[in-house]
């Protein structure tokens, strides 16, 4: 990956990086997401809230621990 990229965004898989592509193209629209991927609404917010989280872990300055931060991303 291009190391010009931010960490949050460097610390996410390929397929993290496709829903964020799509969930933009969807213009935020978890309805449009859901039936793109052929799934309930809810689970694309679950989705999101787990790529939130792995955003947030990604940034959070009290980890200090490479391998805390790795599991968090986990």
């Amino acid at each position: 990956m291009d190391a010009a990229l931010p960490p949050w965004l460097a610390a996410l898989d390929e397929e993290d990086r496709q829903f964020l592509r799509r969930f933009v193209v969807a213009s935020g629209s978890l309805k449009d997401l859901a039936a793109e991927y052929g799934v309930s609404s809810p689970t694309i917010r679950a989705r999101l809230d787990r790529l939130i989280a792995k955003i947030g872990a990604a940034e959070d300055p009290h980890i200090n621990d490479p391998f805390e931060r790795k599991l968090r991303l986990l």
